[in-house]
């Protein structure tokens, strides 16, 4: 009994197997099918027949074998078709071309394909890339390849969120024992790393020079008036009365503690009202801010590759998202400069 599969569209294709030649998720396949055709394809998912004597699934058709370019043209319909696993020459082949000239990011080995690297465009992180997966399947690990190859391949200036503090010694390679590689091809790799290591900067709340720290007028006015929690609709005296506070002060370089000081020094009630609630709410006794320290969008050098924001070592999911709510906010206001 042989293994056969059909297309529809061109694009997919479904197949049923013996069980005994039933294929893994993830596998690539050789779909031979009328005309001495030859498609290269990838299984999706499949389910063992009520039988259970075949597996029958679905996949996606991935190239031409035959055509010069082995892209598909959308004429790879057919009736019927036999598949066989993947040579692993092939399937490095295909992601090669795939790669269309460009940098690739090599993470490691294609499943099941000792030798077949896996990588990904460099080109794609940038736009918007989302990696999710499910709690234990690799994707701190994964991430962490993946911003290491970065910063070894590519000059893309980087700014990592860590709220667990996972990432926080990429600074550091790890000794030769951990890695299983050879002395020269360590001692090599370690020189590639030392290169970039001295331009990645680890910030964190008790980090020496990097303090993470936050100057409070240095977050645009909208950012400053949710740390405060005040909306210029339900809110509208103290809303106001901040506005004059920081009209009056007249320094974009002040701090929480200038508020407060302003707003105790006026005799308008609505001042004072917007010191009691700064007061009450804590906002003056966060430990991200800056006080007696650069904030953290002075310090962060222009030549710099990668920034590591450690928000693991802050006290309190509010302070960590005003660290990078400023990071953010700068990253922003020099957007066009790339």
């Amino acid at each position: 009994m042989t293994s056969r599969a059909f297309s529809i569209d061109g694009r997919t294709f479904a197949f049923d197997a013996p069980l005994g030649d039933a294929l893994p998720i993830g596998a690539y396949v050789r779909i031979a099918v009328e005309g001495d055709r030859e498609l290269l394809g990838q299984v999706l998912d499949e389910e063992i027949g009520a039988a259970s004597e075949r597996v029958s699934g679905h996949g996606n058709l991935l190239a031409d074998l035959d055509a010069g370019s082995g892209h598909l043209d959308g004429s790879a319909v057919f009736g019927s078709g036999t598949l066989e696993p993947a040579a692993d020459d092939l399937v490095a082949a295909h992601l090669a071309s795939s790669l269309g000239g460009s940098t690739g990011i090599e993470l490691g080995e294609v499943q099941r394909m000792p030798g077949v690297p896996a990588q990904l465009h460099a080109k794609g992180f940038g736009r918007h890339t989302f990696l999710c997966g499910q709690s234990g399947s690799g994707k701190t690990y994964t991430l962490g390849i993946v911003l290491e190859r970065l910063l070894l391949d590519t000059d893309i200036t980087i700014v990592v969120g860590d709220p667990n503090s996972d990432y926080v010694n990429l600074q550091t390679l790890r000794p030769a024992a951990e890695t299983g590689l050879g002395a020269d091809d360590y001692r090599a790799l370690a020189e590639r790393y030392e290169a970039v290591a001295s331009r990645i900067h680890v910030f964190g709340l008790d980090a020496s020079p990097n303090r993470l720290a936050v100057r409070f007028g240095r977050l645009t006015f909208e950012q400053q008036t949710m740390v405060l929690g005040i909306d210029p609709i339900a809110d509208p005296e103290i809303y106001n009365a901040f506005v004059r506070t920081v009209n009056a002060i007249g320094d974009a370089e002040y701090s929480i503690d200038d508020i407060i000081a302003a707003s105790r020094s006026s005799f308008a009630d609505d001042e004072r009202r917007l010191g009691l609630r700064i007061e009450n709410l804590g906002v003056d006794e966060l430990s991200i801010w800056a006080r007696g320290h650069q904030p953290i969008a002075q310090v962060l050098p222009q030549d710099a590759r990668m920034a590591v924001m450690d928000l693991g070592s802050v006290p309190s999911q509010r302070e960590s998202s005003i660290a990078a709510a400023a990071m953010l906010g700068r990253l922003w206001e020099n957007r066009h400069a790339r």
